[in-house]
């Protein structure tokens, strides 16, 4: 007993002191580092359940179930954690620049709509980019890329709606331009390269449209070869992708008649707050009061 629970605090203190403490000095993110560290702290995690299992049977059995390495584990799930966030951060970080560029473009006063806008090709490369990397020279698990998948989906979808809510107010050209600059660019740049073509992420995001769109820049570079999109991630690219898509069909719908905007915004939105739809008005004139 006494030798399990030297075991326990010592791990717990490997995984707190040494992994999640180098994962929180890394500024910027070194890719390779943090993976070696996300492996590492996967291995432990393992390896930890492995030697609970080793000691428990070694003892006897009214003592076994004070044989515990929880603390220890939970350390270690802290430590993976940490080192996926800093992954996303990597992801973030090459985006950074496309967003303010977007943030800076003056939408309120865009007549012409064009195929894309300039910030859109170095946004979808920066990302690509920084996936390919992580996945590409990371060697992780299958569970851990899922999870950065997700994560990046989730920070991309509230990174793009700051950003909307930033460069506000927008007219009707500026929304059609973000909607045709941003959807339909990742539809044409971001293939399931290094998937099969049968089957896959890649050839599965094609049924969904633009609103699936994401899955394919998100996981156009990781090594999963066989890795199909389950229901729950394309439920989860949806609900996000949809949620840009509805803001900007409001801000689409032209300013005359008022009433017009205000049926849209019921219906797309459905919601009967007059709080949250001046808010969503603001994205659109500057004086939303004017719909009142």
């Amino acid at each position: 007993m006494d030798l399990s629970r030297l075991f326990n605090k010592w791990l717990q203190s490997y995984a707190e002191q040494i992994l999640s403490s180098s994962l929180e000095s890394r500024t910027p993110v070194n890719v390779a580092d943090t993976c070696t560290l996300l492996n590492t702290a996967d291995y432990c995690l393992t390896t930890t359940t492995q030697l609970e299992d080793r000691i428990k049977a070694k003892v006897d059995e009214p003592l076994r179930e004070q044989v515990t390495f929880d603390t220890a584990r939970e350390s270690f799930i802290t430590a993976a954690n940490s080192a996926i966030k800093n992954l996303v951060r990597k992801v973030e970080s090459e985006a950074d620049l496309s967003f303010r560029e977007m943030v800076n473009t003056n939408w309120a006063n865009m007549e012409v709509v064009g195929d894309h806008s300039g910030y859109v090709g170095e946004m979808i490369r920066g990302i690509k980019d920084a996936v390919m990397e992580i996945t590409g020279t990371g060697h992780l698990r299958e569970r851990y890329i899922r999870s950065l998948c997700d994560r990046v989906v989730e920070w991309f979808g509230g990174r793009f709606i700051d950003a909307i809510i930033a460069s506000r107010p927008i007219c009707e050209a500026g929304a059609e331009q973000v909607c045709r600059g941003m959807f339909a660019r990742l539809m044409v740049d971001a293939p399931g390269c290094l998937y099969p073509k049968t089957g896959t992420v890649g050839a599965a995001c094609t049924a969904y449209g633009s609103a699936c769109s994401t899955i394919r820049f998100v996981c156009s570079h990781t090594p999963l070869k066989n890795w199909r999109a389950n229901g729950r991630y394309v439920k989860f690219v949806n609900k996000t992708i949809a949620k840009i898509e509805t803001i900007l069909k409001v801000i689409l719908t032209a300013k005359d008649p008022p009433a017009g905007v205000v049926q849209n915004y019921f219906f797309l939105i459905a919601d009967k707050s007059v709080t949250n739809f001046l808010k969503v008005l603001e994205l659109k004139v500057r004086n939303p009061t004017f719909f009142i």
